[in-house]
């Protein structure tokens, strides 16, 4: 039992120095705050870039304020580790920071809840009515070709002609509600 304590202790040990900027905290601040990171993160980067190795996982531990006035905080999320190391991959990509990068998912689905998506999701809800009244129509046509009944598959011309139309109506109001409903769009 000793040895799985021992062993999550040293890989929560981090290391840490003090380090006297002097006049240099504004424009650490500043430049943190155009990249949309923390200090520490933007002095972790530059740490990694001068000593030519990759850089540490940006993490920010304590409340800091930018220059803007932001105020930031920790937060610890207990996620699966596929999420964990996603995250950590697309803010790198990005250029971000962890925490800025969850602040911008977040911001991101907000826009998305807070969409008005009655009207297409309406739109899309009389579509599928017009193609289950197709399905049907379709079944029927099929029905009566099959039992050589000619005479009664013309009443189901007009449906059929409009079949391709139809589903492609449908299809691009799908198209449509999904594009709204994507994570990460900006409104």
């Amino acid at each position: 039992m000793g040895s799985i304590v021992d062993s999550a202790l040293k890989r929560r040990a981090r290391d840490r120095v003090t380090v006297d900027l002097c006049d240099l905290r504004p424009q650490l601040q500043r430049r943190a705050a155009a990249e949309g990171t923390t200090a520490a993160a933007l002095m972790r980067r530059a740490i990694a870039t001068f000593l030519e190795v990759r850089p540490a996982d940006p993490s920010p531990d304590e409340v800091e304020q930018d220059a803007v006035g932001n105020r930031y905080v920790k937060v610890t999320l207990r996620i699966p580790f596929l999420s964990a190391t996603l995250i950590r991959r697309r803010s790198r990509v990005r250029g971000l920071s962890q925490g800025a990068y969850v602040a911008y998912l977040v911001e991101a689905q907000a826009n998305v809840a807070m969409a008005d998506h009655r009207p297409s999701a309406a739109a899309l809800l009389a579509s599928n009515d017009r193609l289950a009244t197709l399905n049907a129509d379709l079944n029927a046509f099929v029905r009566f070709l099959r039992a050589g009944r000619f005479e009664r598959v013309e009443q189901y011309r007009g449906s059929m002609e409009s079949l391709a139309e139809d589903v492609r109506h449908h299809l691009a109001l799908a198209a449509e509600l999904v594009q709204h409903l994507k994570p990460g769009r900006r409104r």
